[in-house]
């Protein structure tokens, strides 16, 4: 027996999200929900079973009506990080076949021109036949000794982080995070944002910020002086595993600051008895920082899933965007106007 459900309903989403004994906060629909109301957008819960297995896929429906062109239209798309496909069965690339071309339909018959998902680099369950590998990612090993770990790292990330300490600065982990500590994290968020001339996609909105900070998953860690806050950063638990999520500093942090930050993540990650710290990707500078606090990597796939032909094109001509290397092309266009 096949079938195909939806649902907008936290209490439906969870449950089915029990069923398959699905704890992940990526898969939650207080994360769903958080970044449905940052896109402006609808919140849904997919669930396909067949013989070959289960699927459960959260999406978020962005209506593009805001673009030239766009009337009616629909985006659908993962949460902001990650998330994609949670596939369960025997045959996964069949299972994963299946759904698509049960969801292409369903999508096409919503408007929805285009579908984008970045899949969960450390969740097991397959993922579609046409997503493809967009990077390698940086990660940390923290299942084995601290001394070990610390001593196999770059001396250069080794020498940073004793800098930071012998100048008696001081770091805070902070898993119940205040609403005085999330409007602090948010104002030196916006600073970091402005100062780096950061795209579009990193500006988010004050109640997307602090939806997101009050997750239970979420902690903070705060580098400070005697005086004044000197960095911080938010990082994610997902299952067993911590993924660096967002990062801020102040303009004149003394060398070290970063690399202390992630240092405690580090510590704290061993003391949950978590396997992996997730440190992502970003440009080359910052691939160059990570490479050298990392163990080694693991890929990461997106996919771009056009789902109209006709009426994308025409969208992404009406926009000017057809000779966009984002996917969807007309995405910049979008959030630019969403934020005017």
């Amino acid at each position: 027996m096949t079938s195909f459900e939806t649902t907008e309903d936290a209490k439906t989403w969870s449950a089915w999200l029990a069923e398959a004994g699905i704890d992940d906060v990526y898969y939650s629909f207080q994360y769903l929900e958080t970044w449905a109301h940052e896109e402006l957008g609808r919140s849904i819960g997919i669930r396909y079973e067949s013989p070959r297995g289960r699927i459960l896929y959260p999406l978020v429906l962005v209506p593009l009506d805001s673009l030239p062109g766009g009337s009616g239209l629909v985006e659908a798309r993962t949460p902001y990080d990650f998330g994609g496909p949670w596939a369960d069965g025997p045959d996964l690339r069949a299972l994963h076949g299946e759904l698509r071309d049960v969801l292409v339909d369903w999508l096409q018959g919503r408007g929805v021109v285009s579908e984008f998902a970045r899949i969960h680099p450390l969740r097991e369950g397959g993922q579609p036949a046409d997503a493809a590998v967009h990077a390698e990612n940086l990660i940390v090993d923290v299942t084995g000794p601290y001394d070990e770990l610390f001593s196999s790292q770059h001396r250069r990330h080794r020498r940073a982080v004793r800098a930071f300490h012998r100048h008696n600065h001081e770091l805070h982990w902070i898993s119940d995070i205040s609403d005085r500590d999330a409007t602090a994290f948010t104002e030196l968020y916006a600073r970091t944002m402005a100062r780096v001339a950061a795209g579009t996609d990193y500006r988010f909105s004050d109640t997307t910020l602090s939806a997101l900070m009050a997750l239970d998953e979420m902690s903070l860690v705060q580098a400070t002086s005697e005086t004044k806050p000197l960095g911080a950063a938010l990082f994610l638990r997902s299952g067993d595993d911590l993924f660096y999520y967002l990062g801020a500093s102040a303009d004149d942090r003394p060398a070290g600051t970063n690399n202390a930050i992630f240092d405690a993540a580090i510590r704290n990650a061993q003391s949950r008895g978590m396997r992996t710290l997730h440190l992502g990707g970003g440009s080359e500078s910052l691939r160059a920082f990570k490479s050298q606090i990392a163990t080694g990597t693991v890929p990461y796939s997106v996919l771009r899933r056009i789902i109209d032909e006709p009426r994308y094109t025409a969208l992404c001509r009406a926009c000017g965007a057809s000779g966009s290397t984002y996917f969807p092309a007309f995405r910049p266009e979008l959030i630019e106007r969403r934020q005017r």
